[in-house]
């Protein structure tokens, strides 16, 4: 099976673009899987193409560029995957309306064409702080509206919250949409500690989510974990 990934990538500073690369990656390694080829966007320092360990990363698009459904849709025909996988956020493609409508609706494209297509869609419009994304809601009202309409005409829409789930059913009918919650990009790893002394210990979960632009948050919990309970396990997910 040939799959390919439309994705931001590493070296872009996004959870998208993490969240992409980690399933890509995973993807990859799959005996059952032949190839992956990921379309990544074109950011400061990377190359135009480059193979990055089992996968092979073309950056055919840019962040708030011209033209980008146009230049997914002949990458894609360059690479004749057997599914394709868009991993998308709401500005992944940018803030210019006419850009990331460009993006956005290409998954309805790649199903016209006759493409297997699968698209994890990590927010909704109606269910998201716009203006926290760059986004203006008065502008961009319209447009964003028909994000869910032209993204579940794909094969099988995934979404990392399950009241997104629900949201979808119940406004839109959809049938064809699964949970899959985001999880954890590793095994979890355990330092050295006395066998069952440990148990004993108090635990403190912090949960939220984290990536290379809310990292100083999680920094600070954690201070004020160690020193109001210097014996404390914690974890952060």
């Amino acid at each position: 099976m040939r799959i390919c990934a439309i994705s931001s990538f590493p070296p872009t500073r996004a959870g998208i673009a993490d969240y992409g690369a980690h399933l890509a990656e995973h993807l990859a390694r799959d005996p059952r899987v032949e190839s992956v080829t990921v379309l990544a966007d074109r950011g400061p320092g990377a190359l135009t193409h480059e193979p990055a360990g089992r996968l092979d990363v073309r950056r055919v698009w840019r962040r708030d560029g011209a033209g980008t459904c146009r230049a997914l849709l002949r990458a894609v025909q360059s690479v004749r995957p057997d599914v394709v996988w868009f991993n998308l956020g709401l500005t992944m493609f940018g803030t210019r309306l006419a850009a990331a409508a460009g993006g956005l609706v290409a998954p309805l494209c790649t199903s016209m064409m006759g493409y297997r297509t699968v698209v994890t869609l990590h927010e909704l419009p109606a269910l998201t702080n716009l203006p926290a994304l760059g986004l203006r809601p008065g502008a961009h009202r319209f447009g964003l509206s028909l994000v869910p309409r032209l993204v579940l005409r794909a094969d099988l829409v995934v979404v990392t919250l399950d009241h997104y789930r629900r949201y979808l059913m119940e406004r839109h009918g959809a049938s064809n949409v699964r949970h899959i919650a985001h999880g954890s990009y590793d095994e979890p790893e355990w330092a050295d500690e006395p066998e069952r002394a440990s148990l004993r210990r108090r635990w403190r979960v912090c949960v939220g989510g984290v990536g290379p632009s809310t990292l100083s948050w999680p920094a600070r919990i954690t201070r004020a974990i160690q020193d109001s309970w210097p014996s404390a396990v914690y974890a952060t997910g």
